[in-house]
């Protein structure tokens, strides 16, 4: 039997990063399902690249950013975000930091304004 590890390929795919998509995400995109792959660090994850599936895992509470971001977990990093990071928060964490952000935006509520240039 064929061992199952030399399946799962690293990620990144090898490249920089560049503004297009890499050939092996749009492939995996293509067949529509989450693949295994293994990280620069921490070992293997599952890889997501279809907005239902992405959005899916933002939304369900049992995928914590703050765990992710625990030293050791897979990652493309070798050093975790900083503590209090909005990046590695959890809600209700997350939220009150985005709102407080949100808040302070010269942006903030314009965007819906009659006033708001066209390019926003």
């Amino acid at each position: 039997m064929a061992d199952e590890r030399a399946a799962v390929p690293r990620y990144p795919f090898g490249r920089e990063h560049r503004l297009e998509l890499e050939p092996e995400v749009a492939a995996i995109r293509a067949e529509g399902k989450l693949v295994r792959v293994e990280m620069p660090v921490g070992g293997e994850t599952w890889l997501a690249t279809r907005y239902e599936d992405i959005r899916t895992v933002l939304a369900d509470p049992r995928f914590s950013r703050a765990l992710a971001n625990e030293r050791g977990r897979p990652s493309l990093a070798s050093e975790p975000l900083p503590a209090g990071s909005i990046s590695a928060l959890d809600p209700p964490d997350h939220t009150r930091v985005r709102r407080v952000a949100a808040g302070g935006s010269p942006y903030a509520g314009c965007v819906n304004s009659p006033n708001a240039p066209a390019r926003w």
